[in-house]
């Protein structure tokens, strides 16, 4: 981290970008190829989602532009997740 990082609540307005970067990283992992049914699942619950809920969400950002993000809702099974992708994959 330097002087330019810094954690922060995601705003309403980063929505689209927090999904995209989910999906990336569900790609990434190959289980879109995978688990084809449970990666359209995210997707339409996605586009679905239009607010963050009661969700606590914050992004990490470096030099102004998110990096990654992680969030703490309560999904049943899993509590939180953390996502990260470069530049160049979003």
């Amino acid at each position: 981290m330097t002087d330019h990082d810094r954690f922060r609540p995601a705003r309403a307005d980063e929505s689209d970008l927090l999904n995209e970067m989910t999906l990336a990283g569900v790609r990434h992992w190959g289980h879109d190829v995978n688990h084809p049914e449970v990666y359209q699942g995210l997707v339409t619950a996605l586009s679905e989602d239009e607010s963050f809920g009661d969700a606590t969400i914050n992004v990490i950002e470096e030099n102004g532009d998110v990096i990654a993000f992680y969030d703490l809702r309560d999904r049943g099974v899993h509590t939180s997740n953390l996502f990260g992708c470069s530049k160049e994959s979003t």
